[in-house]
């Protein structure tokens, strides 16, 4: 719930995330080390909501790879989008309309990395993404 509060920007559903909070809390307490994806969930808003937004054509081979190249690293907390141009994307942007404006650069994949809600600039190539997920340190502010 909290993940889905942290992209869908509805705050109705803190309630809920409150609520399991709540009813999980002894079980967790009891046995933490059994509960460690429980636990990285509840850290979530003290962490910041970390978003990795791809853009682009669905026949795009590039975006394909910007894809495959995110899937490969380990991201804790992140939320990885793919939003796709054109009509694909209508009920994306429907659902989320901060992706939006987080569009493909002159008909280019665009892969942007934001933490907050507020994005670093831009990357337009495969090797640049690369380069920015190996120096992970945008996701540990």
């Amino acid at each position: 719930m909290i993940f889905k509060k942290d992209i869908t920007q509805d705050e109705t559903l803190q309630a809920y995330a409150d609520r399991q909070l709540h009813v999980f809390a002894g079980a967790v307490t009891h046995y933490p080390t059994g509960h460690a994806m429980f636990l990285m969930a509840a850290m979530q808003p003290f962490q910041g909501g970390k978003e990795i937004v791809l853009s682009g054509k669905v026949s795009d081979p590039v975006l394909q790879s910007m894809i495959a190249a995110v899937q490969q690293v380990h991201i804790p907390g992140a939320s990885i989008i793919v939003h796709w141009e054109g009509e694909e994307g209508e009920s994306l942007r429907s659902l989320l309309p901060h992706v939006a404006d987080k569009k493909a650069i002159q008909g280019r994949a665009t892969a942007y990395l934001c933490q907050h809600f507020a994005c670093r600039k831009p990357i337009i190539t495969l090797e640049a993404l690369r380069e920015s997920l190996s120096n992970l340190k945008f996701l540990s502010q």
